[in-house]
């Protein structure tokens, strides 16, 4: 499992908190849909949103697209596998 932390004053100054927002409904809407990492739960403190995600050890796969700008075929088997 995977807990990410999102900072409440950050999203708020960057004016990000309804993206932050549509993550967690998109999220909680996908639950079924297996190209969409499960979330396991959601709960807020003051300071933080946090979001309980499925492990997935290869990270966030849209940075690493961003990145590279293109993945080998290998790579891609190796990821949706």
């Amino acid at each position: 499992m995977a807990l990410k932390q999102m900072s409440k004053d950050k999203l708020l100054y960057k004016g990000q908190m309804k993206y932050a927002l549509t993550e967690l409904n998109v999220l909680i809407k996908s639950r079924n849909c297996p190209y969409i990492i499960p979330l396991y739960y959601a709960f807020q403190t003051h300071e933080y949103i946090y979001l309980g995600l499925k492990y997935i050890p290869y990270g966030n796969l849209g940075r690493l697209i961003q990145k590279r700008k293109k993945l080998t075929e290998d790579e891609a088997i190796m990821i949706i596998t």
